[in-house]
């Protein structure tokens, strides 16, 4: 009984670490690079591509054309395949033109990686793209770390931003929309987004369709909520009104249409109403943290059982400590009788 008792404590003070370990993981997190964040997709004004290297060499599919080293010919023919065959569909389901040739090029160097594009991309950044000169640069996958995502992903998610952006024009594309949409096309909402959901919104309330409309946050663990919210939104926005849904949310925003009339052009239904539900299943589906008040409650819980814990081991100490005073009374008791008959003996003799 009393292992068990001791054991129960041992586990609180670990709930109560996990407690603290949460309350304070937002203000962590907070100091990571966003591995999330948009790199630039803007060619500066007078920018002219760079000569490539000598020894490079391209494979030419239907309007795609991959670029590296001639030792990576494999990998330039299976990007080449893979590119070939997405661009239809992908463009097939954004509803959008292809809007000409997309060139695709495989850096074996860091160096290469940043000296080759027209912008300054970040250091974690796996692919770039910039639709106005329909040009994408991906890392080769020696430089990428073995838990990666597959390249062809990265090339998928690219792919989408230079289509979005060559059907925008000089429109620009909202942020949710434009990671939303890369991201459910290139098989970016596994497992691990409601996971991003749930950590996003560990003591913070979920973005709402408006809060999404107005941009995303400076601040990497709120920005990595947007991201995430932004692709559930796309996903389950084509899981309950069909496919045609995405292509008419394109269509609209392409038309400058706010978020509220096309919503409300989609699904017949007002923004607030189509919020409601959307966030609705997300909650229910959100790990218990979801929100301020559900991390509060959790908190106070935690408190309330450490309380208890102490209450109890003080108790425990205590008849710990009465049950050790009266074993010594006892003990006192019986040593003094002993010799108390010890000398009436003695007397007698």
């Amino acid at each position: 009984m009393r292992d068990t008792i001791h054991s129960l404590f041992r586990r609180l003070g670990v709930l109560w670490a996990l407690a603290l370990a949460l309350l304070l993981a937002p203000a962590a997190f907070a100091g990571a690079e966003p591995e999330f964040a948009n790199p630039p997709s803007a060619v500066p004004v007078g920018w002219e591509p760079p000569p490539l290297p000598d020894d490079w060499v391209e494979v030419s599919g239907v309007a795609f054309v991959a670029h590296g080293h001639a030792e990576d010919l494999a990998l330039l023919d299976a990007l080449e395949a893979h590119g070939s065959a997405a661009l239809p569909r992908l463009a097939r389901e954004l509803g959008v033109p292809l809007g000409g040739t997309f060139h695709v090029f495989v850096a074996d160097t860091p160096a290469e990686f940043v000296t080759l594009q027209p912008g300054s991309p970040p250091t974690w950044a796996d692919g770039t793209a910039y639709p106005s000169i329909g040009a994408i640069y991906l890392r080769h996958p020696d430089l990428r770390g073995g838990l990666a995502k597959p390249l062809e992903q990265v090339l998928d998610h690219e792919l989408v931003h230079v289509l979005l952006g060559r059907a925008f024009g000089e429109v620009p594309v909202p942020h949710w929309l434009q990671e939303g949409v890369a991201q459910v096309l290139a098989g970016e909402t596994g497992p691990e987004l409601p996971e991003r959901i749930a950590r996003g919104s560990m003591g913070a309330a979920l973005f709402d369709l408006q809060g999404l409309e107005r941009g995303f946050p400076s601040d990497p663990h709120r920005a990595d909520l947007a991201y995430a919210q932004s692709a559930d939104f796309i996903q389950w926005l084509g899981a309950s009104y069909g496919p045609d849904a995405l292509r008419d949310l394109i269509r609209l925003t392409r038309e400058q249409r706010s978020l509220t009339e096309a919503v409300h052009r989609i699904t017949g239904l007002p923004l607030d109403e189509i919020d409601a539900r959307w966030r609705a299943r997300l909650q229910a589906t959100t790990p218990f943290f979801g929100s301020a008040d559900q991390l509060e409650g959790f908190l106070w819980g935690a408190v309330g059982l450490m309380l208890l814990g102490v209450g109890a081991s003080r108790k425990w100490t205590f008849w710990r400590r009465m049950r050790t005073w009266r074993d010594e009374d006892l003990a006192i008791d019986r040593i003094a009788r002993e010799m108390i008959a010890r000398r009436r003996g003695s007397t007698h003799v």
